[in-house]
């Protein structure tokens, strides 16, 4: 723990000079943190083994790998996972010239004491593993739960694997890289409680962190994850606000790092779910709890919880609004899209809008852009049919004025060409001072 290292006690590398030795060197941000490295052990590969509290773990210290790398120092520490690391403190590592035996010490529980040496054999090469971890806690006591039985499955709802948590209510499962797993807990007395995560990103991370609360199975529990629409993973620091329709009570919080949220609802109640974030579209969704003594709602049974990142000056098509011939009619189905839209701007309060029409460059061009004002319009007027203030809303007929391809006036192409350019959208143009 010299000065001028990252932290806590750091690893350091000292060269022999002849009779003597040089300076030490610090072996930098790569293998050193803000907290504790020790116990450091060269293996007859190169590897480096050693004790960290500051890289991802599974609590305490853990032991990690760095293997030597090409150009020189180490490549990024990888965590050696279970069953040699565990939430008690292990460090210590050595393993013989074969690769094949070792040692650690660790004062895990099940010892005789304090801090014990444990023996293992190296049945498989070591390779970059990842983890899931948390605590199971009793919501009603704020208590971690001992015992309590975790479950992990895959999207398709098969179970993977099961485990019960240790003496400090922790549980640990190996994940995959690049999937998507959910987490259920299990305990009399209690409704189950659910987590789920996603291992995209989990290389940086290494460990992943999901705790999972459990409340009283009484009354109703409402419940989500929240996602982004086109993205993988889950929307963390959306705020989640529930209002009592009746009382108008409002009740908040904001998603964890699974992108979850969880309220007790009243019986026989109406209620509003609205889900913000800056920088995305806020939707709100209708609650009822009418007839239910008893249970768990899951919006994600209901409706998509996908949160859409607003990009100003973006075009959003509509994917079912067609237009006849020559007309600027709506169709029963484009006034059932535009009335989605409409429902996002009563939301989305602040929003200015310009509905946009184009055509492809087939017709004499002043009626064409003619038509396509017309059809802006009648969208338009639409959705300040739906109550959304004119003020908001701005119709632009562009006739061919914007063609997306080669497919101008005089030339040739085939249907779907010209189809390309035939399009109806809206763009986010600035929001309310």
């Amino acid at each position: 723990d010299m000065p001028g290292g990252y932290g806590g006690t750091d690893i350091y590398v000292v060269r022999r000079l002849g009779d003597g030795w040089g300076e030490p060197e610090n072996l930098g941000p790569m293998i050193n943190t803000a907290h504790n490295e020790s116990f450091p052990f060269i293996a007859a590969d190169g590897t480096l083994y050693f004790s960290s509290n500051g890289h991802p773990g599974t609590g305490g210290l853990d032991i990690f790998a760095a293997m030597p790398a090409r150009e020189g120092g180490f490549s990024s520490p990888i965590n050696v996972g279970a069953p040699v690391n565990g939430p008690s403190d292990d460090f210590a590592f050595i393993i013989d010239p074969t690769g094949s035996r070792g040692y650690f010490s660790s004062d895990r529980p099940d010892g005789a004491g304090s801090d014990d040496i444990y023996s293992f054999v190296m049945t498989a090469p070591l390779e970059q593993r990842y983890i899931c971890s948390g605590l199971v806690i009793d919501d009603e006591h704020d208590i971690p739960v001992i015992g309590a039985d975790v479950f992990l499955y895959d999207t398709k709802n098969n179970l993977l694997a099961t485990v019960s948590t240790d003496a400090r209510g922790e549980f640990t499962f190996p994940v995959e890289k690049d999937r998507e797993y959910k987490l259920v807990a299990r305990m009399p007395g209690r409704f189950d409680g659910e987590q789920v995560l996603s291992t995209d990103n989990v290389e940086q991370e290494q460990i992943i962190t999901r705790d999972i609360h459990l409340v009283a199975d009484v009354g109703i529990w409402l419940r989500g994850n929240v996602r982004p629409k086109d993205g993988a993973g889950f929307v963390a620091g959306a705020t989640v606000s529930v209002v009592n329709l009746t009382s108008f009570h409002t009740d908040s919080k904001v998603t964890g790092p699974g992108g979850d949220f969880g309220f007790r609802l009243q019986v026989n109640e109406e209620f509003e779910v609205l889900i913000e974030k800056p920088g995305f579209f806020s939707q709100s969704i209708p609650v009822t709890t009418m007839g239910m003594k008893q249970g768990i709602l899951d919006l994600n049974e209901a409706r998509d919880l996908m949160m859409e990142p607003i990009d100003p000056g973006q075009p959003i098509p509509f994917k079912h609004v067609r237009w006849e011939d020559k007309k600027a009619t709506l169709d029963p189905i484009a006034r059932t899209e535009i009335d989605a839209l409409a429902e996002r701007l009563l939301v989305n309060r602040a929003l200015l809008v310009e509905v946009a029409v184009h055509s492809d460059a087939r017709g004499k061009a002043s009626e064409e852009q003619r038509l396509s004002q017309k059809r802006a319009e009648a969208i338009v007027d639409h959705l300040v049919s739906r109550r959304v203030p004119r003020e908001r809303l701005t119709a632009r007929g562009y006739g061919s004025s914007r063609l997306l391809n080669h497919c101008a006036a005089g030339v040739t192409c085939s249907e779907e060409e010209h189809a390309v350019n035939r399009r109806t959208e809206y763009v986010i143009t600035g929001t309310v001072d």
